[in-house]
């Protein structure tokens, strides 16, 4: 895969298609999330310090609502986005999209793209770094969530 940027994504109300050109220029993290896994907590504190540290100017960090696994995500996107902003401190300043599904026949375009250059998805909160070109560099798994993702985003800024 050349860059992610030819892909598209639907807001989390489904009110519009985002091109992920868009995002041209900053470094992508992009997340499979469920607000009833045991690594919720510690990610989505994580990621809103992730991106408050590096502004979203450099850097933006895209949640997409995933119910795959052990069905922990079972609000839609909407439910998911404003459970996020009332739970976490500055979780509005995180990207959520649209409930996707990441495995099988299903599976968003992105996410197989994704999975095809960096490997599987195994659980929730599974993040895939893309650099400011769109071109993934780096996958963590659900509990590989702070400093090794905060220096690995910041090398790729540098």
């Amino acid at each position: 895969m050349a860059s992610i940027h030819d892909f598209s994504v639907v807001s989390a109300d489904g009110s519009r298609t985002i091109p992920l050109a868009s995002f041209a220029g900053r470094v992508l993290v992009i997340v499979n999330a469920a607000s009833m896994c045991g690594f919720t907590a510690a990610n989505m504190e994580c990621l809103t310090s992730l991106q408050r540290e590096f502004g979203s100017s450099r850097v933006q960090v895209l949640l997409f609502p995933c119910g795959q696994f052990a069905n922990q995500e079972p609000k839609s996107a909407c439910e998911f986005r404003d459970w996020a902003h009332e739970r976490y401190d500055d979780a509005s300043i995180l990207t959520s999209l649209e409930k996707v599904k990441v495995k099988g026949p299903d599976a968003h375009p992105l996410f197989v793209a994704l999975q095809k250059s960096l490997g599987p998805i195994r659980w929730n909160f599974t993040k895939f770094v893309c650099d400011a070109h769109g071109v993934p560099v780096r996958k963590f798994d659900s509990a590989q969530c702070g400093t090794e993702l905060r220096d690995a985003v910041a090398l790729l800024i540098s």
